[in-house]
């Protein structure tokens, strides 16, 4: 098996498995030893923020000397970035040899119909890499939700951390916060402390209470109030936050609320303030409105959903007042585009309509359809390169060009980006 062939197996797995469940996850990784069970971790949940708080834990951990594994979905621009250790991503070796050990595993359980999923493969790789290295902690992110996620089959994990909620993957989660909600609270585990976000909907907020409640889990929210901000530019904040003085390289207000979540996260674990100060220095999580400068102003934003556009469009307002805005726009039609459209509109923005790689992106037709109804300045270019060329044609040297809309998109053209630009 090489590289090429791997992933290939990977991928070819199922996306669902027939019921809902850890029957699957299970069978595979107590085939495997149970290396789940040698590991310590933080679990992160929530609809929007875990990927951003998860890279500034490991970050947190990484400074404070730790071996740090940690595990996100979904990849930017290669499979490799969802496992690593540290700074450094999985190597190709190790994910073969630990990929041809699960495919025979795999193979073995077909055959007593069990299967298993294409996440379910790739957590167990995760855990096995993790185990095999020996980390000290692991920050687990999970993939869909929360409570039948396969990421939950940790028994014990050391602390949890459920991010910001909104109505997303309804069709599997449920359609209102409360009942997404209990889906995100499906990781807390007994006796396990959880730091919840510092502006939860009062709705979700309770059911969360109550979970923890019943699990005898000390539930910490962050004090809002307690933050100072001192300075916000496109290279990121600076603010206070109860007695620590924070420099943050994450752009966007929406991220402050993510650093005081990971502050809380590495104190309840007993990582001295200085260490926590110097991890959230160093962090780094592309496509979050990420800032790249060269012959003109790039932001690449993954908002993927009306929570996200919401906090794209503040930092937008916040951080390019009074700049010449072009938009290249690639939302997933099954997503809210109507009133992500509407907050849009706020921007006075030429925009670009673009398709999102992969087959969830037919229909961005509709999507331009809709901005023209709504008086935008748009045109439709389905190949995403050719947009962003547009974007570059139509612009002034002053102005700032932002594509967002999914991390498929925003991943797949990071690298030309960069190129192009001359980042």
């Amino acid at each position: 098996m090489d590289i090429h062939s791997c992933l290939e197996y990977i991928h070819s797995r199922l996306l669902f498995g027939k019921k809902a469940g850890f029957t699957g996850i299970s069978r595979l990784l107590d085939r495997l030893g149970n290396p789940q069970e040698r590991l310590d971790f933080i679990h992160v949940a929530g609809t929007n923020g875990k990927g951003s708080v998860t890279s500034m834990l490991a970050s947190v951990w990484q400074a404070y000397g730790k071996k740090v594994g940690w595990f996100t979905s979904p990849y930017l621009e290669r499979f490799h970035e969802r496992i690593r250790i540290g700074n450094d991503e999985i190597d190709d070796a190790s994910l073969i040899r630990l990929t041809e050990r699960i495919k025979t595993e795999v193979e073995a359980l077909e055959k007593e119909e069990c299967y298993v999923t294409e996440f379910e493969v790739v957590t167990a790789i995760g855990l096995m890499y993790f185990a095999e290295q020996d980390c000290d902690m692991v920050v687990l992110e999970t993939g869909l939700g929360g409570r039948l996620d396969a990421t939950n089959v940790i028994r014990h994990p050391r602390l949890c951390v459920i991010t910001s909620i909104g109505l997303d993957h309804t069709q599997y989660l449920g359609d209102t916060l409360a009942q997404i909600a209990f889906e995100k609270a499906g990781i807390l585990k007994k006796g396990a402390p959880v730091v919840i976000y510092p502006h939860m909907d009062a709705r979700a907020e309770q059911v969360i209470r109550t979970r923890a409640e019943e699990l005898e889990c000390s539930l910490i929210v962050p004090d809002k109030d307690a933050v100072n901000v001192l300075g916000a530019t496109l290279s990121g904040t600076k603010f206070c936050y109860d007695g620590m003085e924070i420099s943050l390289p994450l752009v966007g207000g929406f991220q402050v609320d993510n650093a005081i979540m990971t502050i809380e996260a590495a104190r309840a674990l007993g990582v001295p303030d200085e260490v926590i100060a110097v991890g959230i220095a160093r962090a780094t999580w592309p496509c979050r409105f990420e800032v790249m400068q060269g012959r003109k102003t790039v932001i690449l934003d993954g908002a993927h959903n009306h929570a996200g556009i919401c906090a794209f469009a503040d930092a937008v307002k916040n951080h390019l007042a009074g700049r010449e805005l072009v938009l290249v726009f690639g939302m997933l039609p099954e997503k809210d585009y109507q009133k992500s459209l509407a907050v849009l509109s706020e921007l006075n923005a030429r925009m670009i309509v673009t398709r999102p790689p992969g087959p969830r992106g037919e229909g961005a037709d509709r999507v331009y359809e809709y901005a023209k109804s709504m008086g935008f300045s748009a045109e439709f270019i389905c190949d995403n390169i050719s947009a962003i060329k547009r974007a570059d044609d139509i612009s002034s040297h002053d102005a700032a060009i932002c594509v967002f809309g999914s991390l498929y998109l925003t991943g797949g053209v990071r690298s030309f980006v960069e190129n192009f630009f001359g980042v």
